[in-house]
């Protein structure tokens, strides 16, 4: 009789373990899944902000790479110069 007293308590307590734990541990694998794509999103910034920082650094001190950047952005000229674009 002890023994199904016993047995019974710990059929109890487990399936309280399983109802409280169960939502639980599906929250923390959608919460690593999301700490995982933060990561790579973060990952993805930082190096997007070294190129910006590249690029920043060759328009302040590159006046070719200035020149460049102005004629293909902005459409300019040095003077007496002739652009065509062609569509």
């Amino acid at each position: 009789m002890r023994f199904i007293i016993v047995l019974l308590v710990l059929t109890i307590l487990a399936i309280f373990a399983i109802l409280t734990f169960q939502p639980a541990s599906v929250e923390l694998r959608e919460l690593e899944k999301k700490e995982k794509e933060k990561a790579a999103e973060a990952a993805r910034l930082r190096m997007e902000n070294e190129q910006l920082k590249k690029e920043l650094h060759l328009l302040k001190y590159d006046k070719f790479y200035l020149e460049k950047f102005a004629r293909e952005n902005f459409g300019l000229s040095k003077t007496n110069e002739l652009i065509f674009k062609f569509e």
